[in-house]
């Protein structure tokens, strides 16, 4: 008695993981256009003529690899990247401050700035409305939610 109600069971839990998988399948045809406009721009960056990476053999040195994946995300030059890399800034501030410029309008030279002046990058984005989280290329920029009732009851957490 008990395997046929075990076998039953489990026909009942497959019958419902395949309903699942197809109505998951369809919740996305059936969602409207997104509005808006998004975060970063999904444009392609410009691409310059191919040039030939140089060689360990050759004395200059190979571009970084972290800078030319942060430069290629946000349509910049590798030189400029490791501009800001050489004034002691860290790949994972460099990609925070681009995303943040990128979401808020506000220019990366001021960003840094900010920074570079002792200013953590939670309160910085904060002030523009947008949480910011991770570093480098994986970098994302959310906005915060507005101000007022978040679903709260007013009594400020506590029991009624």
């Amino acid at each position: 008695m008990t395997r046929k109600l075990y076998a039953g069971l489990v026909m009942l839990a497959l019958l419902f993981s395949v309903i699942g998988v197809a109505a998951a399948k369809n919740f996305n045809a059936n969602l409207p256009p997104p509005t808006g406009a998004p975060l970063v721009s999904s444009t392609p960056c410009p691409t310059p003529a191919a040039t030939p990476m140089s060689t360990p053999s050759s004395g200059a040195p190979a571009p970084n690899r972290m800078a030319a994946r942060i430069a290629a995300r946000y349509c910049v030059t590798v030189a400029e990247v490791l501009a800001w890399h050489a004034q002691g800034l860290g790949y994972g501030g460099i990609g925070r401050a681009y995303a943040l410029a990128a979401a808020s309008g506000v220019s990366v030279d001021a960003l840094l700035a900010r920074h570079q002046a002792g200013e953590g990058w939670s309160p910085i984005a904060r002030s523009l409305g947008y949480k910011v989280m991770g570093g480098g290329v994986n970098v994302r920029v959310v906005p915060l939610p507005q101000a007022g009732n978040r679903g709260g009851n007013g009594n400020g957490g506590r029991r009624p």
